[in-house]
């Protein structure tokens, strides 16, 4: 399974591949997110499925092209 990678920590300089996600956001409450946070989607890593203990939360599907998006820039498909 492939993950992108989401830090509470945002860092100053945000970059293309880097999607912000807030509080102040509709789509916020969904994710299970407890702080602001970014998914860097530069940041892939794979790890067994068996590893994941429980599910966070969910994205919408906007927010779910938009992530699409920005692995398509990263690997320039």
């Amino acid at each position: 399974m492939v993950i992108a990678f989401i830090s509470s920590q945002i860092p100053d300089e945000i970059l293309d591949t880097d999607i912000v996600i807030s509080k102040a956001t509709l789509e916020f409450a969904s994710t299970g997110l407890l702080v602001d946070s970014v998914i860097r989607v530069h940041k892939l890593v794979t790890i067994p499925k068996y590893l994941i203990k429980r599910e966070l939360g969910a994205i919408n599907a906007d927010l779910q092209r938009e992530v699409l998006l920005r692995i398509d820039k990263v690997f320039k498909l």
